[in-house]
């Protein structure tokens, strides 16, 4: 059953492009987003722990969905990456777990924080145009998650969401949230209408159906 339910899994680690064992990071990077292959997931990922201290690369604390920041960035600051075309070991996947368990503020907040996370670096990132343009693409990525998330919670979790040590964020996460409601409210009414003509509709083909039978 939960194969059947959580079916994505069992293709989402596979890359059917080729890419170098030793490569910049940040070319890396591009090519894996242009060919939508960029995967957040860090247990499929080996580090140097080294890297990781020297640029302060870390989870955060409590935070659900970190995995998007943490591999984002270190990726991006890698100065030799590599991909290996290989099955090392296999992902199990389980109920209850982040991925699969229901959706909650946590996930929203987790989303949204990488996103803010994410846009902070791209906007003080300096490089190559091709590197800016699919950092802003994973960046959009992570946006999209973020507004999936909110339309499918219940009013009570998105409210639960909150950003009170941070100005910035707190701002930014009002305007989204406004902008989100404003979405499904319209999309809220465009289902309205659709049911009122549907029902027009049927009415007016009713009505015609009687008067050829009354005619036989």
């Amino acid at each position: 059953q939960l194969s059947e339910k959580e079916a994505e899994f069992k293709k989402y680690y596979t890359r059917t492009h080729n890419y170098m064992l030793d490569m910049p990071g940040q070319e890396l990077f591009s090519r894996m987003i242009r060919n939508n292959e960029f995967r957040e997931s860090v247990c499929a990922q080996f580090f140097r722990r080294k890297f990781l201290c020297d640029e302060h690369i870390v989870f955060k604390e409590g935070m659900l969905h970190e995995d998007n920041y943490f591999s984002f960035k270190a990726l991006l600051r890698a100065e030799l990456a590599g991909y290996l075309k290989e099955s090392l070991y296999i992902r199990r996947v389980r109920d209850g777990s982040i991925m699969t368990k229901q959706l909650s503020a946590a996930h929203l907040q987790g989303y949204f924080t990488a996103y803010i996370q994410m846009l902070s670096y791209a906007a003080n990132f300096e490089g190559p145009q091709d590197v800016q343009s699919s950092i802003l693409k994973a960046v959009r990525r992570v946006y999209i998650a973020c507004e999936r998330t909110y339309s499918q919670l219940e009013k009570g979790e998105r409210d639960k969401v909150s950003f009170l040590d941070d100005l910035f964020s707190r701002i930014l996460y009002n305007l989204f949230r406004k902008e989100m409601n404003q979405k499904i409210k319209l999309e809220k009414e465009k289902r309205n209408i659709g049911e009122q003509q549907s029902k027009t509709i049927l009415k007016k083909v009713k009505r015609r159906l009687l008067k050829w039978i009354g005619r036989k």
